[in-house]
């Protein structure tokens, strides 16, 4: 990532995603809930979420798409951005 405050952003929201999923697993855990089990709607959350990281990666088939540096860092920006949105929204 070549822009710092975009690099810091993204280390931001890795952290805080890490502290979700260690209170989320607490609370399921404190209810008796086995967090392995994936709901037919987490299983499909997981895909959508796949599907943003693979076009990051290019295991959507995305490698074949030429793009800048740039387009690529934007492309990864509006993925936070609409991944953050979804969580704020839950």
């Amino acid at each position: 990532m070549s822009d710092p405050e975009a690099a810091g952003k993204f280390r931001e929201f890795r952290e805080q995603t890490s502290k979700h999923e260690s209170i989320l697993l607490r609370v399921m855990n404190a209810l008796g809930m086995d967090p392995s089990y994936m709901s037919p709607a987490a299983k499909l959350a997981e895909r959508k979420a796949t599907s943003l990281l693979n076009t990051m990666n290019g295991s959507d088939g995305a490698s074949s798409v030429e793009t800048t540096p740039a387009a690529a860092e934007l492309n990864a920006i509006e993925n936070i951005v609409l991944a953050e949105t979804k969580d704020h929204a839950d």
